[in-house]
């Protein structure tokens, strides 16, 4: 048996995202103090349309508190948000949009049910933090490897 860590079958957050513009999005986890830092985040490439970010979670982060920030992609842009999810091995749970506030230049965030969240992303900056229990992912990072015989 051989185990290898991969990053597509990785447990982490997974956000289905419509883009008018490419660059890249970056999730922060809050470290130890409760900071968002560069070293605990994550970030995916974004291109202009439909997108689906993947943000490996991974147990050495030592993940803390009730949000994660969010910054939806570096450069102004329309953002349309249709699901957010924690994917683990074994596990699924969805994330209710309703939970997205905006925090550093992102307009409001409007919540269409057969849509999903709209807003803008006003500068290369903008931030939003998403209300979600992060000290339950220590559960689902148990099992990041694969096995293949």
């Amino acid at each position: 048996m051989f185990f290898f860590i991969s990053s597509l079958g990785s447990p982490g957050i997974d956000i289905e995202i419509e883009s008018s513009e490419p660059g890249f999005s970056q999730l922060f986890f809050a470290n130890s103090d409760q900071v968002f830092s560069e070293e605990h985040s994550n970030w995916s490439n974004i291109v202009a349309g439909e997108n689906s970010a993947h943000f490996p979670l991974r147990a050495w982060r030592g993940t803390l508190g009730t949000f994660l920030r969010w910054d939806p992609v570096d450069r102004p842009s329309e953002m349309l948000v249709s699901s957010i999810a924690l994917n683990g091995f074994l596990s699924h749970e969805s994330v209710d949009l309703t939970r997205l506030t905006p925090s550093v230049d992102v307009s409001e965030i409007l919540i269409t049910p057969e849509v999903g969240a709209s807003f803008s992303a006003n500068s290369n900056d903008s931030q939003i933090l998403i209300e979600f229990n992060v000290n339950d992912c220590a559960e689902i990072t148990n099992f990041p490897y694969k096995v293949i015989h």
